[in-house]
This record gives C-alpha cells, sequence and structure tokens, in this order.
C-alpha cells in the first residue's frame, strides 16, 4: 500500500443512500461542535447505490487520504474528513498537544456515523480502521458500548437511544482493522527512549483507551469483524497479536471473528491478502 496510508484510520460502508442523497447528508455536516473544519468529502464509487468507506486519517493526514483510497479502483463511494490533529506535521503540532488517546479524538468519528445512522437513517454500517485507525475504531465503539463518555456523548448529540441504534447498524455490517494499533503499550516495550510517545502512551492508558484493553468493552456485542496483521509490522510491531486476537475471539464470543496475517513489505504496503477477501464482499 502506498506511503500515504501512513495516514489512514478508518473506513465504513453504507447500504441505503444513494450517492445524491449521500452527498447532500455530507455537504450538510457542519464543523460545530468542534472547533475546527472537519472538511468532509466523498468521491464517487462505481455505482450510484455503491457501498461507502468512512475514511478515518492517521497520525499526521487529513481528509485527502480519500484520493488515495478512490486510486486503488474500489467499488465504495468513499467518504474522508479531518481529525483534530490533521496535517500535524504542516501545522507543527507537539505530541503534548495532540488528542491522541482522549475522547476529543473519537468524537469527530463518532460525530458523523451518528449523522449517518441517526440524521439520515441509514440501518447497516461497516468499518474500516488502518493502524491508528484500527485503535480509534475500537475504542469508538468501546466508548459507544460503556457509561465512561456518557456526558461528552451527550454533547454531540448521541444519548442512550442514539447508542443503541448506532450499535445496531454497525452490528448490521462488518468491521476491518487492517494492521492496527493495538496497544501503546507494545510499543513503548521496544521503544523506551523514545520520548516522542511516552506523553501519547501515557494518555492513551490513563483514559482508558488502550485498543487491546477496550477489546474487553466489545461484550455482549456481535460484530462480524476482520483483523489484518503485517508480519513483521515495523511500525505498530507484533508482540502483542496472539494476545489480541485472544481477546477479541473472546469478547467477541457472539460475533464472527477472522484473522488473516500475510507479508506483503511492510505496514504500509497494500495488504493483498485483506483486500483480495474484503473488495468481493462490497461488490
Amino acid at each position: 500500500m502506498k506511503k500515504f496510508l501512513l495516514f489512514l484510520l478508518f473506513p465504513i460502508y453504507l447500504f441505503s443512500l444513494d450517492i445524491v442523497e449521500l452527498q447532500k447528508t455530507i455537504s450538510a455536516i457542519p464543523p460545530r461542535p468542534f472547533k475546527y473544519d472537519l472538511s468532509p468529502t466523498l468521491l464517487q464509487g462505481k455505482s450510484r447505490d455503491a457501498p461507502v468507506l468512512l475514511c478515518l486519517h492517521g497520525y499526521g493526514g487529513n481528509a485527502s487520504i480519500g484520493q488515495v483510497l478512490h486510486s486503488y479502483n474500489l467499488p465504495h463511494h468513499i467518504i474522508s474528513f479531518n481529525f483534530p490533529d490533521h496535517s500535524l506535521y504542516e501545522r507543527a503540532i507537539p505530541n503534548k498537544k495532540t488528542t491522541f488517546g482522549t475522547i476529543q479524538e473519537l468524537l469527530p468519528f463518532l460525530y458523523i456515523v451518528k449523522t449517518l445512522i441517526i440524521d439520515s437513517k441509514l440501518n447497516t454500517i461497516n468499518l474500516y480502521g488502518f493502524s491508528a485507525g484500527g485503535a480509534a475504531l475500537i475504542n469508538g465503539i468501546a466508548v459507544l458500548n460503556g457509561n465512561l463518555y456518557k456526558l461528552e456523548l451527550e454533547s454531540i448529540g448521541i444519548f442512550s437511544s442514539e447508542r443503541q441504534q448506532i450499535l445496531q447498524a454497525i452490528q448490521k455490517g462488518t468491521i476491518i482493522l487492517d494492521a492496527p494499533l493495538k496497544s501503546m503499550r507494545e510499543l513503548m516495550r521496544k521503544r523506551k527512549e523514545s520520548g516522542s510517545l511516552r506523553d501519547i502512551a501515557k494518555r492513551y492508558e490513563t483514559n482508558k483507551l488502550e485498543p487491546i484493553d477496550s477489546l474487553m468493552m466489545l461484550s455482549p456485542l456481535a460484530l462480524d469483524v476482520i483483523v489484518y496483521f503485517e508480519v513483521p509490522d515495523e511500525a505498530v510491531l507484533n508482540d502483542d497479536d496472539d494476545l489480541y486476537e485472544q481477546r477479541l475471539r473472546e469478547y467477541n464470543r457472539k460475533g464472527k471473528t477472522t484473522f488473516i496475517r500475510g507479508s506483503s513489505g511492510g505496514h504500509l504496503e497494500y495488504h493483498k491478502e485483506l483486500w483480495e477477501r474484503v473488495i468481493p464482499r462490497a461488490v
């Protein structure tokens, strides 16, 4: 996969809106209640009623990641948007001022999901998360399924009934985790000298948003999950692959979990084994 995938975080597949309705929905998403421009964008798929990928960019990226996925000739309508820390290299955002590992990182993602499912009445949604996007995806579902950030969810219009409706839509779709960030603890064990990661790692732990721990918050949901591990993975490492698999299978025992291991040349490369499994299901 192209180096641009450093920036990839999440996609979503929706099946209830055609391209015209979808464009209206995306165009109507305001930047509020956030203090930055989400820049939601839509790239048209191969058919009017194609499935939709909601693409959440990763560390250092921005909404332009949607153009990268579109270049792969996927059948989907592709939606992308900016996270709070978008373009952080160009904007020179210090690590201490980023939102990684906080509820503020997750709220824009959940706000767009809420807009699509609640406001536009979609009844099925599929999610894709690459690298840190896989972490945010799991953390977002865990937050919806728990009560730790109840007030923060309510601040963007997600109350108890909305949470249940969103979770029902997620359970009807498929979740794809592509070389996901499993935990900051895994990184810090190998990169103890990296002060640039220390503040972020502490934040994930303090806010109870370590993805590998958030897996334990998925029960009793019944999720359809596909996980791809690149081996070896020079970015997120592989030390906790087995523990991640064990926990996901245990806490998603009512659902379906598929694990794929492949060697495509690295974390940022095109993961052929994953896409060969995913694309036919989207057509």
